[in-house]
């Protein structure tokens, strides 16, 4: 039993910290966005791009990090990190080296909307301002970043050039999906306050608190519900496509309402996370039966 154990840890560590659960989620929620206008799942360049540079980035960001959590990296996440940094490297240069070749696959108009979020998401993870300061580490930024980034790759970039309905379903699909992303990033500000803070940086529940915070992120699945409501009666979203959105935002909630109470990272980077995986699920299951 404990070689089973152990041998299970290992699985989930590799999942988890070398960066693939992340990248997952990216390809989840591109998924979703892409069935919805095509009524189809379509496995090619675009999608391999979503998870390859994902897998890259997080896996660079994780190691760029370690420089600036030292005294953190004695346990947690951050030991695990430390321990497997070479093969969390090897990761981040195989997602490059894939995400490089599948960018120059891509239809030049995915290839145009996909440069201003790559960017950002670069100069996130890289120290490329002064004092080697990253995205990241500018006050209250990180959040909107992740959230805007996010939205924009899940939403624009399969819906351009498919989706046959106005600007204004596009930009709610958007905001939607912005909202869902900033709901469940709370949580990660949450569990980083110690470490936000020895690094001088400013988050939502660090000026706010934590409770507010929470009431914050209840506020933000609500109102994506409430466009969720709009879209599925102005007939963008299919029966099917809202239970499973309806479906997503209980489980996300009980899990924000969980928040508070956890401290192990296998809960923020496992659980949260997985919601993004979780609604595309959902999505699927119903969409295939009703």
């Amino acid at each position: 039993m404990k070689l089973i154990s152990k041998i299970f840890i290992q699985f989930i560590e590799l999942l988890f910290y070398g960066n693939y659960w992340i990248a997952f989620g990216a390809l989840s929620l591109f998924l979703q966005t892409q069935s919805l206008a095509t009524s189809r799942l379509i496995f090619g360049w675009p999608e391999g791009f979503i998870f390859s540079s994902t897998l890259f980035l997080y896996a660079l960001h994780r190691i760029i990090g370690l420089k600036r959590v030292q005294k953190f990296t004695d346990k947690g996440r951050y030991l695990v990190i430390q321990k497997f940094r070479i093969h969390i490297l090897f990761y981040a240069f195989i997602g490059g080296l894939a995400a490089t070749f599948c960018f120059f696959q891509l239809p030049n108009f995915q290839k145009v909307i996909i440069v201003a979020p790559a960017l950002l998401s670069i100069g996130y993870v890289i120290p490329v301002f002064g004092k080697e300061r990253r995205l990241r580490d500018f006050n209250f930024l990180k959040i909107f970043l992740v959230a805007g980034v996010w939205a924009w790759v899940t939403t624009v970039v399969p819906l351009v050039g498919v989706h046959s309905g106005n600007v204004l379903e596009l930009f709610l699909i958007f905001i939607e999906r912005f909202l869902f992303i900033f709901s469940i990033t709370i949580p990660f500000d949450i569990r980083d306050l110690k470490v936000d803070n020895d690094g001088n940086v400013s988050t939502i529940p660090s000026k706010i608190g934590v409770q507010k915070s929470i009431y914050l992120s209840y506020f933000s699945l609500t109102a994506m519900i409430v466009i969720s409501s709009f879209l599925f009666g102005s007939g963008v979203y299919p029966l099917g496509y809202y239970f499973g959105m309806l479906l997503s935002f209980v489980t996300t909630c009980w899990f924000i309402y969980l928040t508070p109470r956890q401290s192990h990272d296998y809960f923020f980077t496992g659980v949260m996370d997985g919601t993004m995986i979780l609604q595309f699920l959902f999505i699927l299951l119903f969409s295939t039966f009703l």
